[in-house]
């Protein structure tokens, strides 16, 4: 669930799926909620629909079902937390709080981005409201909105990855402490960590999402290279339920709005393009070498039902077409193999408190 620099434009929000969305002001990582809110998905049906490729049809018995998937049950809606704060696991904090009779303003606190050690790190700032005690973003407020406290949040993972490039934390805390003097501010910093004892978590994390960063995939190959028509691959992946989405590849999209990734798991072709184009299928009878499944483990809520929910679709396609089905090496696919790796792996992430599905595995996978 890594995360872009640059700043994202406002997200229409026409269709929401469980996910997380991060907005970036600078260098700042804004996360937008629990929910991934899917931009533009009413002109994506519209281009499709002209294109003669939006199938309404859909297997009778379903094979793809979410009532199958351990996930929790919520009585949906839009859930906007109110409070937002750095993460005391995946982020370095640093915080100082004013007194009441010489409080800042968010524009202050947006000033923080002028810290030159602040140039080449993601982070976030959040404030506290004066009036409300609630803790936010600043560019959520008015300039002259005042402010309790100030934190910044630094992303442990990508200081460590950028490390050679970027200050020390150490540095970071000395700048923050010089510009708040130059503010006019002696307030007392508080940290999560000593800077050694954060570089050091750090390093922890980046090498935990090296070990454990695993894609279930599944190959299916035909009998005969390139003996499948795009077109037919497409009608058939829409009987399945799945949603062609603009990364140019089909998803199971998850439904369930309260947690978990944007979908359970995608699918896309082997080889050359490697990516549905609408506008090519439609026009254009082109063949396929065959079929890529696959999923972010970190990001499922339920691994393993999902692998079966993926490979049964898989062998819904191989039995359509007389393909067969492999891993990465073209090996006969081993379920007990890959759902041994899930449970061990996902002990792993909860024992550390990144348990698949959540917000902060999301985040750091």
């Amino acid at each position: 669930m890594s995360l872009l620099f640059g700043v994202v434009a406002l997200v229409c929000i026409v269709g929401i799926i469980g996910g997380s969305v991060y907005l970036m002001r600078g260098r700042r990582r804004i996360p937008m909620g629990e929910q991934i809110l899917l931009e533009g998905q009413d002109e994506t049906t519209a281009r499709l629909r002209e294109l003669g490729l939006w199938a309404t049809e859909r297997l009778t018995k379903p094979i793809l079902d979410e009532s199958r998937l351990n996930l929790p049950r919520t009585s949906g809606g839009f859930v906007f937390r109110r409070d937002h704060r750095g993460d005391t696991l995946l982020d370095w904090n640093l915080s100082t709080q004013f007194s009441e009779e010489n409080l800042p303003t968010a524009s202050m606190a947006e000033a923080v981005a002028t810290l030159p050690a602040l140039q080449a790190v993601q982070y976030t700032a959040y404030v506290q409201v004066a009036a409300t005690q609630e803790w936010t973003y600043t560019a959520w407020l008015a300039p002259e909105t005042p402010i309790q406290a100030l934190e910044i949040a630094v992303d442990r993972a990508h200081w460590h990855e950028h490390r050679a490039e970027n200050p020390s934390l150490e540095t970071i805390y000395n700048d923050f402490a010089r510009w708040l003097l130059e503010q006019g501010y002696s307030n007392p910093i508080r940290h999560n960590d000593a800077p050694e004892v954060a570089e050091q978590k750090s390093a922890e994390l980046v090498q935990l999402r090296t070990t454990w960063q695993y894609f279930p995939t599944i190959y299916l190959q035909l009998p005969q290279p390139q003996s499948l028509d795009a077109r037919r691959c497409w009608d058939e992946l829409m009987r399945l339920g799945l949603q062609w989405m603009e990364d140019g590849h089909f998803h199971w999209v998850n439904l369930n709005n309260q947690a978990g990734g944007n979908s359970h798991f995608s699918v896309h072709p082997i080889g050359d393009p490697d990516l549905f184009v609408p506008e090519t299928i439609a026009s254009t009878a082109f063949p396929l070498q065959g079929l890529q499944f696959s999923f972010c483990f970190a990001h499922s809520l339920d691994p393993i039902n999902v692998y079966l929910s993926m490979k049964a679709a898989a062998q819904h396609c191989a039995g359509r077409w007389d393909g067969s089905l492999t891993d990465r090496q073209g090996e006969k696919l081993s379920d007990i193999t890959i759902t041994d790796w899930l449970v061990k792996a996902s002990r792993v992430l909860e024992k550390a408190g990144l348990a698949p599905g959540q917000e902060r595995a999301r985040r750091l996978f």
